[in-house]
């Protein structure tokens, strides 16, 4: 599927049309696609060009996708109270903004990106560097530094991030969410996975697709219960190994007490 047969795929769904409309201010066809075009230009300026950048998956929320979205959305009836929600990996912010649009609070959003230059994109994707209540913070969260100032969440999300990390990187990485999660709060997130944890390289980038019970397994050791799996086709690059089973798997668990 060529960039323009993308373009016109995102084009064909009224809520992605809907949302530039009334968040960004583009209602013109042509001239959304040549937004599109230009801020993924301006993206691979920097930073790896993930496929979900060169297929123009940014432009849209797939967070709004996933089975636990609906849950996660009427978290926002507590009002003030409203749990903190982060995103790990944010890249350009969409599915913060999307949650916000469908009527979160902006000011309890926190975006983790280790590229400010994704950062700087979605704003100028969204048009919307100035008024935009959602904090961003540019952080490796595994040399995270003593002074950066991280909330504690009562939710934590990671889209598109887990098999990008090791084995070893996702057991830093968890550590990471349990110090930053508040008891009881919820780690959801939706990542490849592959029948057997195997790692492969294409393209100069390598991907580690844990097998998804060594995935439970994980989780279930560092105390995350009321484990969800939904499991997902997903259509295979022509340079994939064809006996490589790979899935997206959406996921969501509660932090026990500890």
């Amino acid at each position: 599927m060529d960039q323009e047969q993308v373009t016109l795929q995102e084009l064909d769904d009224l809520t992605v049309r809907q949302f530039y409309a009334h968040y960004v201010g583009i209602d013109n066809e042509d001239e959304l696609v040549r937004h599109w075009q230009t801020i993924r230009s301006r993206l691979s300026e920097d930073g790896p060009l993930y496929k979900c950048i060169n297929y123009y998956k940014f432009v849209k929320s797939r967070l709004s996708s996933r089975f636990y979205y609906q849950e996660l959305l009427d978290m926002k009836k507590q009002g003030n109270q409203a749990p903190v929600v982060m995103d790990l990996g944010c890249c350009t912010g969409t599915d913060l903004r999307k949650l916000m649009f469908d009527g979160y609070p902006g000011d309890k959003l926190f975006g983790i990106e280790l590229n400010q230059h994704y950062i700087d994109c979605g704003y100028e994707l969204f048009r919307d560097r100035q008024q935009c209540p959602i904090t961003f913070i540019t952080e490796d969260i595994f040399t995270i530094t003593p002074n950066t100032i991280m909330p504690r969440a009562g939710v934590i999300y990671t889209g598109s991030m887990i098999h990008l990390f090791s084995f070893d990187q996702l057991h830093s990485l968890i550590e990471f969410i349990i110090t930053h999660l508040i008891p009881g709060g919820i780690f959801m997130g939706t990542h490849v996975v592959a029948d057997t944890t195997t790692s492969i390289t294409r393209r100069g980038n390598t991907k580690h697709f844990i097998g998804m019970q060594d995935f439970k397994d994980v989780l279930e050791r560092h105390q995350f219960v009321d484990i969800q799996f939904c499991k997902e086709p997903r259509q295979k690059d022509p340079d994939e190994d064809i006996m490589l089973n790979t899935y997206w798997l959406s996921f969501q668990c509660r932090l026990g007490l500890r």
